[in-house]
């Protein structure tokens, strides 16, 4: 593994970390974890506006936690390890 290698990976760590540390974020990201993910009910439950729960699901997207596959979220095996690391 080479430094630029380790730099990523931080990054990455650092930046799930960042996305995770907003609450609303967090509870997305379980949502989503536990197969839950139903946006209408998400939105009205959290009280997200369209452009608040898709501004927090491409901040997870962009950290890895989350991949998009046919219209349907889903947690990266990196976020799995966040998961079980909560």
């Amino acid at each position: 593994m080479n430094v630029n290698e380790l730099t990523q990976r931080s990054v990455t760590v650092e930046k799930s970390l960042k996305v995770l540390s907003d609450d609303k974020a967090l509870i997305l990201f379980e949502t989503i974890a536990h197969q839950d993910l139903d946006p209408h009910n998400i939105l009205a439950k959290l009280g997200l506006t369209k452009r608040q729960y898709y501004s927090r699901m491409f901040a997870m997207l962009a950290a890895g936690l989350i991949r998009r596959k046919n219209g349907m979220y889903s947690v990266t095996s990196f976020g799995k390890v966040v998961y079980k690391a909560q």
